[in-house]
């Protein structure tokens, strides 16, 4: 609404009134009239084709619900209007057509929005009734060809075959052209990738076309709202009557405006000659021989960035690891404002391969049953040798200290077979083995053969224990240390380690031997390996420690850790405990290598001879100790060694853990034999559940279970891991009902963090109030064997004396 006035000399003055009502009662007062709002109807766009290329022209035909009318036709690509189109259709018209030209700016798609306004007859009225408004709108999707950014990427490999061995080399030539007319590029980027297709399969990723994410597909922006859809639609009776109330309250407004018209010319005049004004506001839209092998890297090659020739070639020559598998080879281009992705696959394969199937670890004691797949690729029948030789492995035959054993076997065309090893850990460190199998030198027919190498962890076991007193000799004195042999341990592990410095940091080895090798990965436990291990940097190049690796194993260490705490890092500049994500694990815990510098003596040469005379045995011994020269010396002596008696008893020094293995496909799979020992049905699944309690509140618990070498956790997470299994992988920890009370959240999962890793399962949590907590994972038994199951703890981390354990077990899995 709007107010102009006129002054005594005839000067305007006008004022806007933005808001205005009509009072006809609440909206439930409305419906109780039975009153109807104006429907919007719906347009029909068909556009003349379903893909264009930029600078086409495209033809719209849009079928009006009713005419005549005021059409009005905008194109929104990504919120921004093109192109607003203005017309009209003539009354007894349903239909007209618009033509408009494709822009380059519009790829890979626009949307096109019509309105129509006008108005249409009554349905059931008096003869003469005026017709009553009317709106309609629709809007449609066009695609718009990206052919023009578009890159052709082909892959091709000179060797006229697609089945490769082992450590060959394989030539691969990319060529890219324009797509538009196969003109080749010059001086592209490409990006080269070739890894194994079982790595991709177990997450079933992909490479996405660049184009997919340079030039999406666009999301419309603009959202319509019309005002018509709400007004109220009244029948004639309702608008006569209307009209009748209006008249009646005409000659009341009257009265008022003859007032306002004598009381204005004095308030307007009194601001014109202050320079006061008034005005309107418009409104503003803010509107992705036998050769040994050794070499298993998934990733047979990457090579971030080469460039094509005049020719739009570029050539490469790879060679490829000793994986028997599929490879997948994915090559990105790019040109300016160009992309393209091309892709292909080759075979490596042997005609006779041999497949180990190995645990990914072993603890010392354990006795595991190795199967090997041999397969025939040929179609040919051959007689196999095949084999194994091991070391720090005792293998399990007739002959004692055997370190080779073989098989003769005829394999049939196109078929496998199976041959099992059975063998048992001699001593903690790492155990090797070398696998082969060849086909019987025959004149009529070439050799064939394969040999792998492998090696895997055989972890200390549980029941080692170590103990290290520190000291310095000053001038000419002599210390005399009494060393008493140790009872009942195992001879292949543990030593007597004495170790001399010129500085009183030496103190300090095992501190940074514990901060080295400490197993959890929270964000400030990694702190302190950095902070510890820097602020010692320049003293642990001078002085080595045998426990701590060389120093440019730590550097790239140290280097991980600043790459993990980076990554951890919050837009805001802080750190998660574990991670900024949620679906991230922590990375796998690097194993430590050793480099001896200080003077060691293993346990068999500690322990006297099993002839000797076992009363003087049990003496104490005296280790002697001088120096020459002047100075301070100081020195470390350490015993380490492990009890014969591998059984371990629980222990509640704050935490009670309780683990049961339950079966879950069959009750038969797992059993409970009468002497304690659990026994396992190879290939099927095991719930394990772990129960929990504590008495007091604790801070920064790890619960940490502790796999046997013949099982593997299992994740769900992973394509073609128990797929549709509800209770796979990790699940939900409950609280328990001493601690929740009747609280109605008892369900959700106690854990902060949850890692599942080779040789054991991890649970953390910053604050535990007192209670029962349960956790539980699935794993498979992958191995045949009798297995040691070391014993699950709970420790505080930084209070390590407050810590629980399990008793040890024994599985047998067959």
């Amino acid at each position: 609404m709007s107010y102009s006035v006129k002054d005594e000399q005839g000067r305007l003055a006008m004022s806007f009134y933005d808001n205005f009502y009509v009072s006809g009662g609440h909206k439930k007062e409305i419906e109780t009239q039975k009153v109807d709002y104006i429907p919007t109807d719906t347009i029909t766009i068909v556009p003349n084709a379903k893909n264009y290329q930029p600078d086409d022209t495209c033809e719209l035909l849009i079928l009006a619900p009713f005419s005549s009318a005021n059409s009005l036709v905008i194109f929104d690509c990504e919120g921004q209007v093109s192109q607003p189109m203005q017309f009209q259709i003539e009354s007894g018209k349903n239909s007209t057509t618009v033509e408009i030209k494709i822009s380059k700016d519009w790829i890979p798609n626009f949307k096109v929005h019509a309105e129509l306004t006008g108005s249409i007859p009554r349905e059931t009225e008096v003869t003469d009734s005026p017709h009553r408004p009317a709106i309609a709108t629709g809007s449609v999707t066009l695609e718009v060809s990206r052919d023009v950014y578009k890159l052709n990427v082909f892959i091709n490999t000179k060797e006229t075959n697609k089945t490769y061995t082992p450590s060959s080399i394989i030539h691969i030539d990319v060529d890219v052209t324009q797509y538009l007319d196969n003109l080749p590029v010059d001086k592209a980027e490409i990006c080269l990738i070739v890894v194994d297709e079982a790595v991709l399969s177990l997450t079933g990723h992909k490479l996405d076309s660049p184009l997919d994410i340079f030039y999406p597909n666009r999301s419309a922006n603009i959202t319509q709202y019309h005002d018509r859809n709400h007004c109220l639609l009244f029948n004639m009776q309702d608008i006569e009557k209307f009209k009748k109330d209006m008249q009646q309250r005409q000659s009341s407004f009257d009265h008022i405006e003859l007032c306002c018209e004598r009381s204005m010319p004095k308030y307007m005049s009194m601001a014109c000659s202050a320079g006061v004004g008034y005005g309107g506001f418009g409104d503003s839209n803010a509107e992705q021989q036998i050769a040994v092998r050794s070499n298993f890297n998934p990733l047979a090659c990457w090579i971030p960035l080469s460039m094509t020739n005049s020719s739009g070639r570029v050539s490469f020559e790879i060679k490829l690891p000793d994986n028997l598998t599929r490879y997948h080879v994915w090559a990105l281009a790019t040109n300016d404002k160009q992309y393209g992705l091309g892709e292909m696959s080759f075979t490596v394969q042997l005609p006779i391969m041999i497949r180990p199937s190995l645990p990914r670890f072993l603890n010392y004691g354990d006795t595991a049953h190795i199967s090997v797949i041999l397969q025939n690729q040929t179609d040919l029948f051959f007689l196999l040798h095949a084999g194994l030789r091991a070391t720090n492995a005792k293998l399990l035959t007739s002959q004692t200290n055997q370190q080779a054993l073989g098989y003769s076997i005829v394999l049939q065309p196109s078929k496998r077979a199976a041959l099992t090893f059975p063998l048992s850990t001699i001593h903690s460190g790492t155990a090797r083995f070398q696998f082969i199998v060849s086909t019987v030198k025959n004149e009529a027919c070439a050799q064939f053969g394969d040999a792998i190498e492998l090696s895997l962890p055989v972890f200390t076991p549980a029941t080692s224990e170590a103990f290290a007193t520190y000291g310095d000799i000053c001038e000419e004195e002599v210390v005399l240390q009494p060393v008493e042999t140790p009872k009942n341990v195992i001879p292949q592990f543990g030593e007597l380690s004495i170790t001399t410095s010129s500085t009183a940091l030496a103190s300090l080895t095992d501190a940074i031997i514990s901060l080295y090798t400490y197993p959890y990965e929270c964000t400030e436990q990694l702190s302190s390996r950095l902070l510890g291990i820097q602020a010692l940097w320049n003293v642990l190049q001078v002085f080595h420690c045998k426990d701590l690796p060389e120093v440019s194993v730590l550097k790239t260490k140290l280097e991980s850790d600043l790459n993990t705490l980076k990554g951890r890092q919050y837009s805001n500049g802080g750190f998660g405990y574990w991670t900024n994500r949620n679906d991230s694990y922590a990375d796998p815990y690097m194993s430590r290598t050793t480099n001896t510098h200080t003077v060691n003596i293993p346990m068999k040469v500690i322990l006297p001879p099993p002839s000797s005379d076992t009363s003087n045995n049990n003496k104490k011994k005296n280790l002697i100790m001088r120096k020459d020269g002047n100075g301070r010396l100081y020195y470390r002596i350490a015993l380490n060694y492990a009890s014969s008696n591998l059984q371990l008893n629980a222990v509640n020094y704050g935490f009670k853990i309780e683990p049961t293995y339950v079966a879950i496909n069959d009750s038969s799979h797992v059993q409970k034999q009468s002497d304690g020992t659990w026994k396992f049905k190879l290939g099927e699944k095991i719930k394990v559940i772990l129960t929990m309690t504590t008495t007091q509140r604790r801070y920064h618990i790890a619960l940490v279970d502790y796999l046997s070498a013949g099982c593997e956790p299992l994740i769900t997470k992973l394509k073609g891991t128990l797929t549709g299994d509800a209770q796979s992988s990790v699940t939900k920890s409950n609280r328990g009902l001493y601690y929740c009370r009747c609280r109605p959240y008892s369900t959700i999962g106690w854990t902060e963090h949850e890692n599942l890793r080779d040789e054991r399962a991890e649970a953390f949590r910053s604050l535990l109030r007192p209670g029962v907590y349960e956790w539980s994972y699935v794993m498979r038994a992958t191995c045949a064997g009798t297995f040691i199951i070391p014993p699950a703890k709970a420790e505080e981390m930084y209070s390590p004396e407050n810590f629980g354990r399990c008793g040890t077990e024994k599985v047998i899995i067959e």
